[in-house]
């Protein structure tokens, strides 16, 4: 879960294993197991709001101030407004609240193979170098490949459908390496939650299949001289017909 602040606040200077250390210092000397999540979660960026490097102090600040602000919130039953805060903090994958919504476990989506750019290269994402991607469908009921941004302001994307990525632009100059990542998402992906990072196989693309329905993503990165440099992302949202 403090991963996900962590790639919500993709300039903070913080390795992940970082992130582990606190967390376990943290479980060591103020766990206690009659606070609620909200009430941990508040007080682990308390406890790590003087440990951190100056850098990262606004960061760690950012989110206690919008803890508080949920729980707030919480307490006035407004749990729709207590769920925004929380998704300002760790991203778009901490759920909206709805009213019949059943709770996941935190542990549902955790890949055990998944892995993460921050930890393989130094990032040096610079606003002069530009990433774009795209990608193509085969599905049925087209007769030739359908850009996805396309297909989802009419359809909707269902599973067993062919995807094909690629490197729509790329302004970094040679030479250079592509990596690619592919993370799954819900139930029905339980057993391929995947998340490695690959190296691209000179071709500037990647095929993938949409096996299972749920809210998945895309991920490509340039490495130059040991360090990413540019990144890009495309959301890949598979459901059934409504």
């Amino acid at each position: 879960m403090m991963k996900s602040w962590k790639r919500n606040a993709p300039s903070l200077k913080m390795k992940s294993f970082e992130i582990e250390n606190y967390v376990i210092d943290f479980l060591r000397d103020k766990y206690d197991e009659s606070l609620s999540d909200s009430e941990l979660s508040k007080l682990f960026f308390e406890y790590i709001s003087n440990k951190v490097i100056w850098d990262n102090k606004t960061y760690v600040e950012t989110a206690i101030s919008r803890s508080k602000k949920a729980m707030t919130f919480e307490s006035k039953g407004k749990y729709y407004k207590s769920s925004e805060q929380w998704r300002k903090i760790f991203g778009d994958k901490f759920p909206k609240w709805k009213k019949s919504v059943r709770v996941k476990s935190i542990d549902e989506d955790y890949s055990r193979s998944e892995e993460y750019i921050e930890d393989l290269f130094t990032q040096d994402l610079n606003s002069r170098f530009k990433l774009k991607i795209g990608c193509n469908v085969t599905q049925s009921g087209f007769q030739q490949k359908t850009p996805l941004i396309e297909l989802l302001k009419r359809f909707i994307l269902k599973p067993q459908k062919k995807l094909e990525f690629y490197i729509q632009n790329n302004t970094v100059p040679k030479p250079y390496s592509v990596y690619w990542k592919v993370r799954n998402f819900g139930i029905e992906a339980k057993d391929d939650l995947r998340g490695e990072i690959t190296i691209d196989k000179g071709f500037n693309n990647k095929t993938e299949n949409t096996r299972y329905r749920g809210e998945h993503y895309v991920e490509c990165y340039i490495i130059k001289d040991n360090k990413c440099v540019a990144r890009e992302r495309i959301d890949i949202p598979v459901k059934e017909d409504e």
